[in-house]
């Protein structure tokens, strides 16, 4: 038998043996968000296009074994598809504050970097939050769909009334022209959006919203039914780029 034909039995066997082509690799799927989560997932006409979140997962699987594979979906959506089971073997970004994909998500316990919130405002009356009390009968703009946990709970009190937009242009804009209060969001997010849009303005300004949603830090989330050894394997890349500053130098080029 030729060497030829030796090769083409032995990947055919190999293909019998594990259900597929030989030496396959593992495709993990990495669900971005689409318009609403810059800079921590940037994507344009559904093509992804780097970010905070999207930088370090590129890094945890480069130059290795397995295939990653970018599905941006809205925000609703991409719930759905997981809440489904129409994606599987899949991460994205959670907080433990939000455990955003319920039962179906388990968080790898190593967490990426802090997020503080901010009301973006140009209501000159508003200089300083220590409070629920400094927020009575506020007329506040936030993302749909997001999660503002102390905040929610105050709106679902009556005490502030809550404005959804569907982006952050809308929500600057809205402050900008006093059409609200305020626009909460994470800084990070709120500095990058303004400076996106190129707003010329002398009256916005930040305002700090830690007293009613604190810090707290954003972690990888993957799915509940993936492998053991998948888990384990962005685990440990992810404590080798937290131990050698990788993820440090990440986030800080995002946040210049």
């Amino acid at each position: 038998m030729s060497i030829a034909r030796l090769s083409i039995v032995f990947t055919v066997t190999l293909s019998v043996l594990f259900g597929g082509p030989a030496f396959a690799l593992e495709t993990v799927n990495y669900l971005i968000v689409s318009e609403v989560a810059k800079p921590f997932q940037i994507e344009a006409n559904d093509v992804s296009n780097h970010g905070v979140v999207t930088d370090i997962v590129e890094e945890i699987f480069s130059g290795s074994d397995f295939k990653l594979t970018h599905m941006v979906f809205p925000i609703t959506r991409l719930h759905h598809e997981v809440a489904k089971k129409m994606v599987t073997n899949w991460v994205s970004y959670d907080a433990k504050a939000w455990q955003s994909f319920g039962a179906h998500g388990e968080l790898i316990d190593i967490p990426l970097f802090e997020v503080t919130h901010a009301l973006l405002t140009c209501d000159e009356r508003i200089n300083l939050i220590e409070g629920d009390s400094d927020l009575t009968g506020l007329k506040i703009a936030t993302l749909a769909d997001f999660q503002y946990l102390r905040l929610d709970a105050l709106a679902k009190e009556g005490k502030v009334l809550l404005v959804p937009v569907n982006g952050y242009e809308s929500g600057i804009l809205m402050s900008q022209h006093k059409r609200v209060h305020g626009f909460v969001e994470m800084e990070i997010r709120l500095n990058y959006n303004v400076a996106e849009l190129g707003l010329e303005s002398d009256c916005l300004r930040y305002v700090d919203f830690g007293k009613i949603i604190p810090p707290y830090s954003i972690y990888l989330t993957v799915d509940r039914e993936m492998s053991d050894n998948t888990k384990q394997f962005i685990r440990q890349r992810l404590m080798q780029m937290k131990q050698s500053g990788v993820l440090d130098r990440i986030y800080s080029h995002w946040i210049q």
